[in-house]
Formats: structure tokens, C-alpha cells, sequence
């Protein structure tokens, strides 16, 4: 009985590891990005063209974009090396189809056009270009995993049981 079991659980780690060495990404896609970088210190907002990238990795079980701080990293350094801008919070918006990222596009670039508080202001491709983050296992979190946060039912409470003084 217990040899089965032993074999059970060791026919169950060959398969865990088999799979986790295959990894969560599909190699080589193409997709199509912008990023948008704006701050809460300036009225200022950068939003770049959209630029296709080759050999994206994308995630198979959700099709999210592995690497995307890198994406988004690239466009915070040229912001700062370029435009002397150091407090901008940067984000990279991607698609596989371009006219549905061309919708988002627009869509993001009418509502910022539209507060008349802002400036507008468009990175084109000769000036910023996106280059295609490597798949580096050691730096990118597999985003297929469950995050681990705590449930708000027993966050910030201590575990056992506490017991009041009688007075």
C-alpha cells in the first residue's frame, strides 16, 4: 500500500515538473503596443504611436503580456534621458489584432484630449521605438499564478483564539 502511494506521488511530480519546464509562454507573437506615462506633478501627459513588436511572449492560459514592466521600464528611461521627466508613472496597453488596440488607442487619446487641463503630447516612432523584452524566467512572476493576498475577512488579525480578563 504504501509502495503505490509512493509511486502515485512520484508519477505526480515527474508530471508537475514536465509541465513547469514547458513554461507559461508561447514564443514569437506578434503583437501591437503604446504606452502612456503621465504624472501627478505635471500637466504633462506622453502617450507613445502604436508600434508592432515581434517575439512578444504572451501567457497561454490568459494571454497576458509576460515582461510588461519591461515594456513599460523602456519608455520610463527614455522619459527620463530624453525629456528630464523623473516622477512618471508609465504603462504599456497591448493587442494581438490592430484594430482593436487602434480603438483603445483612440478612445485614451480622446478622453486626455478632452481635460483641458492637459498637454498632450505624442512620441512618434523615429523618436521612441519599443525593442522586444527577452523572456528572462528570473526576473518576470508567472502571471498565471493566484496572487497571495491576504482575505479582507482575516487580514490584519492575529491567528488563535484571545480570551478577555474577567474583572
Amino acid at each position: 500500500m504504501k509502495r503505490k502511494i509512493f509511486n502515485t506521488l512520484l508519477a505526480t511530480l515527474v508530471c508537475t515538473l514536465a509541465l513547469q519546464a514547458k513554461g507559461p509562454q508561447n514564443s514569437g507573437e506578434r503583437i501591437y503596443i503604446y504606452g502612456c506615462a503621465a504624472s501627478f506633478l505635471d500637466s504633462v501627459v506622453y502617450i507613445t504611436d502604436i508600434q508592432p513588436v515581434d517575439s512578444a511572449v504572451l501567457s497561454k492560459k490568459t494571454g497576458f503580456l509576460m515582461g510588461r514592466q519591461l515594456y513599460s521600464e523602456q519608455l520610463h528611461t527614455y522619459l527620463q534621458q530624453q525629456e528630464g521627466m523623473n516622477q512618471m508613472t508609465c504603462a504599456v496597453y497591448f493587442d494581438k489584432k490592430p484594430g482593436r488596440i487602434k480603438k483603445k488607442y483612440q478612445k485614451m487619446l480622446k478622453d486626455y484630449q478632452s481635460q483641458q487641463h492637459l498637454s498632450v503630447k505624442t512620441l512618434q516612432k523615429d523618436a521612441f521605438a519599443f525593442t522586444s523584452a527577452e523572456w528572462i524566467e528570473s526576473t518576470i512572476e508567472d502571471a498565471d499564478a493566484a496572487p497571495q493576498t491576504p482575505d479582507a475577512k482575516g487580514a490584519g488579525k492575529p491567528h488563535g483564539k484571545r480570551t478577555r480578563k474577567k474583572q
